[in-house]
């Protein structure tokens, strides 16, 4: 990780600026130029460039009554802008050429002052394939699937005196939040890993050998199947998650291993990376799904009240549902926005 510094660009008079009819002091961009603050950037592909910039003088007032526009570009996405926004000044993206080259522009129709002064400030963070926010995330899914386990728990003492499916559904709650735990785990650890030459792709293990039961119809308290049918979509969604998950562990950490050794094979580890990154996203958002379904079946049908003794406040079964469904959501954003 490297702090580089900035360039400071005062601004000039272009060739296609003119002055603001009623301020001799504001410039007007009227043909594509712009006035621009820029510097070069020394990266890896793939590396997680992140910055700030930030510029003092005034915005002059636009005769059409426009917003001021500012662009940030960089080289791997020339001639595009990466965003367009008015007062953005925070800035992250993954490089995709090495030696990038970093710059904000105020684009055409906009007026400045001439007074204007820009500074921008940039953070390689060498090749880390998930950021710190994004394990800071899954430690609070961590934390929140923890407090959730303890609930689905706590639930199954009245759902098991009451109906053989229902506690059924109650004790698949249990162990996917457990489940869930040791998958967020791995997006949070970075071992070094001896294989880095090797891909690695995902295997799918036996319900059983993650401690998970197929759901059956039997003894359905509702009579519509849908605590086996979406019991069991969850059964399948936790053997992909295991399996993805993994897969997003092991080549994370083989792309930073190949760093750590100078061997030119931390480019594809981190794509695989990201990519089984992606996907694990996806598959915490169909959980989310099969979570709400469960929840909604309980709620609209025979809803389970248990007590909490840690927090002295009673809970429903549904309630549960609904919390593990917007932690598991929560968490499938974070993952998503991964690139």
């Amino acid at each position: 990780m490297r702090l580089l510094a900035v360039l400071l660009m005062l601004p000039v008079l272009l060739p296609s600026a003119s002055f603001g009819q009623d301020d001799p002091f504001c410039y007007t961009i009227d043909n594509g130029d712009s006035l621009a603050c820029s510097t070069p950037v020394t990266n890896k592909v793939g590396d997680l460039i992140s910055g700030t910039t930030t510029y003092s003088g005034s915005n002059c007032q636009r005769s059409d009554g426009g917003q001021n526009e500012m662009k940030f570009w960089d080289l791997g996405n020339f001639p595009e802008p990466r965003a367009v926004t008015s007062g953005l000044t925070d800035f992250q993206f993954r490089a995709g050429i090495e030696n990038d080259w970093v710059w904000f522009t105020w684009s055409e129709g906009s007026v400045v002052s001439s007074d204007w002064t820009c500074q921008i400030n940039v953070l390689v963070n060498g090749r880390t394939v998930l950021d710190s926010s994004i394990k800071e995330a899954a430690r609070q899914a961590q934390t929140a699937a923890r407090q959730i386990g303890d609930w689905f728990s706590l639930g199954m003492v009245p759902a098991c005196l009451w109906n053989k499916a229902a506690c059924a559904t109650l004790g698949l709650g249990v162990a996917a939040m457990k489940i869930t735990q040791s998958n967020l785990q791995r997006t949070i650890d970075d071992p070094f890993d001896p294989d880095f030459w090797y891909p690695y792709d995902p295997v799918w293990l036996n319900a059983e050998d993650l401690g998970l039961t197929w759901q059956t119809y039997d003894d359905d308290p509702f009579g519509d199947g849908v605590l086996a049918d979406y019991g069991n979509a969850l059964v399948w969604n936790m053997i992909v998650g295991d399996g993805v998950s993994l897969a997003l562990w092991v080549s994370g950490n083989r792309a930073n291993s190949c760093d750590q050794e100078g061997a030119d094979c931390g480019d594809w580890q981190a794509g695989r990376a990201r990519s089984f990154t992606n996907w694990f996203g996806w598959i915490l958002g169909d959980m989310s799904d099969y979570l709400t379904v469960l929840g909604n079946e309980f709620k609209n049908y025979n809803d389970v009240w248990f007590w909490d003794g840690q927090t002295q406040q009673w809970h429903t079964v549904s309630e549960t549902f609904y919390a593990a469904s917007q932690m598991a959501s929560d968490a499938a954003w974070n993952f998503q926005q991964v690139q």
